[in-house]
């Protein structure tokens, strides 16, 4: 069996596959357009960026630590949903910060390692344990292309472009917007897999 067959065989692959393109995409405003507003926008050190970036991969550890804790507690697709909400949140706050209170920007920083290590931990635990053996490599290999390779690449396209266009404001408005459709999608796409599974 392949990759293909088995996202044909259980559609929610398919649908976790989808939510780490749309996040990955997602994540591109707050890896990068962050830092770039740090320092074009707010007059930001080098320094502050970095310590920005310490706080959110520092505040992963603990998530990633205590995944499968939460993974049995609240399930793979509740754990995405309830990240790409966090995400939305933070999307929503950065939107507000002007340069009188950017340092706003470091307390904001623990949401985004917060939201990746959730939400990567549980699509890896529920791609290992969606599809056969010995497609584990090959499928863990598509689930980082769906996140980084195609969502951040038309992420790092796309949300450039609008923040040339646009600014930072509104374009993490759309960030947050783009999210909660995909939230909704989501949860049609688990309730149309369970459905299935159902009728099999």
């Amino acid at each position: 069996r392949t990759v293909w067959s088995t996202i044909v065989v259980n559609p929610a692959v398919g649908v976790c596959l989808g939510a780490n393109l749309c996040l990955g995409c997602a994540m591109v405003i707050t890896d990068f357009l962050v830092s770039i507003q740090m320092e074009r926008d707010f007059g930001m050190s080098r320094t502050v960026n970095g310590l920005a970036s310490t706080i959110s991969t520092l505040v992963a550890v603990p998530c990633f630590y205590f995944s499968d804790d939460l993974i049995r507690k609240y399930g793979h697709f509740r754990i995405m949903i309830y990240s790409q909400c966090l995400c939305v949140a933070q999307l929503v706050l950065h939107s507000m910060i002007t340069k009188e209170v950017s340092l706003l920007i470091l307390p904001l920083s623990t949401l985004k390692g917060a939201v990746f290590a959730c939400h990567w931990s549980a699509s890896v635990d529920f791609i290992n344990k969606s599809v056969d053996p010995h497609l584990a490599s090959t499928s863990q290999i598509l689930l980082t292309w769906c996140y980084w390779t195609l969502g951040g690449g038309v992420g790092y396209t796309f949300w450039s472009w609008m923040y040339d266009q646009v600014g930072a404001g509104p374009t993490f408005l759309l960030g947050a917007g783009s999210l909660l459709v995909n939230m909704a999608l989501l949860r049609l796409g688990v309730l149309a897999a369970a459905r299935r599974a159902r009728k099999e």
